[in-house]
């Protein structure tokens, strides 16, 4: 499912979403929103920073933010200057 407000799109991830998931999710979202991935707990896109790297460059001149109550995730992602949250409250 994915929510857009205020020119922010707010995409909810499984526990089986992969990088490859997490890229055709980018790609639908609106060239001008900020994206938000809301990502479950061990989700196999949360287990290496080269991963979220990867999502960091493809999301490009727009913003990207990870939302995870995984704080090993949390750390990988802010190694890679990705911004994450341990919930969607933080965020704001």
């Amino acid at each position: 499912m994915t929510v857009t407000v205020a020119r922010r799109a707010v995409i909810d991830l499984g526990a089986r979403a992969s990088v490859l998931d997490a890229m055709d999710r980018l790609r639908a979202s609106g060239p001008e929103d900020d994206l938000v991935l809301v990502v479950a707990a061990g989700a196999p896109v949360l287990r290496n920073a080269a991963f979220l790297d990867v999502l960091r460059r493809a999301a490009g001149s727009r913003g990207l933010a990870i939302v995870t109550t995984d704080a090993r995730a949390r750390s990988l992602a802010a190694s890679v200057h990705v911004p994450a949250f341990a919930s969607t409250g933080a965020l704001d």
